[in-house]
């Protein structure tokens, strides 16, 4: 024991003559086990590069040797619109020559323009399809595009049985929803020289 321990038991007459109690040199020489794990060594083999299945054509593809130059036509954007209540975002749009208006709100009554009323996803999944057929509008306006993006959730969520998109693990709802408005938004890019879209 330590000295100062041995000097309190003597004092109170305490022999520890079986050596019962442990002593500091009973401590020395003493360590704990040490244990190393062997590392696996890493695999010097080389990354194979992916082939394409037997039958597929693989694309034939180069290297830009000049700058891309910036297009100065309006039309070939996607244009948004904000801005607040009765400020006259639909009176632009309405500029537009051939346009046509995908309301999603009854915002154009005092409006003398080509519109369409549209109260669910699938009825604009309807205009999208007439769209593909008739050339006769050469640009389109989205009034307004949180509303048609509330539409487009409210149709993904229905289809999946679920009341909101974050009740699907992993992002697996919010995924869905931006892929199915990412997919008629795209048709239209391509089909439109203009889409405007209106956002309150």
């Amino acid at each position: 024991m330590g000295d100062m321990a041995d000097m309190h038991l003597e004092r109170l007459g305490f022999e520890d003559p079986a050596g019962m109690f442990p002593t500091p040199d009973m401590f020395k020489e003493k360590r704990m086990a040490v244990v190393k794990r062997k590392l696996p060594v890493a695999s010097k083999k080389k990354m194979r590069v992916g082939r394409a299945p037997s039958g597929v054509n693989t694309p034939e593809v180069t290297l830009p040797t000049e700058r891309s130059v910036p297009s100065s036509r309006l039309q070939d954007f996607i244009t948004l619109l904000f801005g607040e209540k009765k400020i006259g975002k639909t009176d632009l749009t309405a500029q537009f020559p051939n346009t046509l208006h995908l309301m999603f709100e009854p915002g154009g009554k005092s409006q003398t323009i080509y519109q369409r009323p549209v109260n669910t996803w699938k009825e604009f999944q309807g205009y999208v399809k007439l769209l593909e057929k008739d050339k006769r509008f050469d640009n389109v306006t989205v009034d307004t595009a949180d509303l048609q993006y509330a539409a487009c959730m409210d149709f993904v969520m229905q289809r999946m049985g679920i009341e909101h998109p974050s009740e699907e693990a992993f992002g697996k709802g919010w995924a869905a929803v931006r892929e199915e408005y990412i997919l008629l938004t795209n048709i239209f890019n391509t089909r439109f020289d203009e889409i405007l879209f209106i956002f309150k």
